[in-house]
């Protein structure tokens, strides 16, 4: 049997870093990096547990988005698995 010992960062993100990752603003290009490593399971998130409410609420008034991207948008955040703690 082989044993790998992971040296895997915690990351504490909120809203404004994950909302980046759909809307083209200043810092996106950073975001979406942090996000591929955490995808490559180089570091893991931490998020406060109002995460995909905060992040939906500002895809929605964005304008950017019909309700549809939006449904797919919490699904596909609900599918990182973050490590979410209680805010407060």
């Amino acid at each position: 049997m082989r044993f790998e010992v992971l040296n895997v960062k915690r990351v504490i993100i909120d809203a404004s870093v994950v909302v980046k990752w759909f809307i083209e603003e200043e810092g996106s290009e950073i975001a979406r990096t942090i996000r591929d490593k955490f995808v490559e399971g180089k570091i893991e998130f931490i998020v406060p547990s109002l995460l995909y409410f905060e992040v939906l609420n500002a895809l929605k008034y964005s304008k950017l988005f019909p309700l549809n991207e939006l449904n797919d948008a919490g699904e596909s955040l609900e599918n990182y698995g973050f490590l979410m703690i209680q805010a407060g």
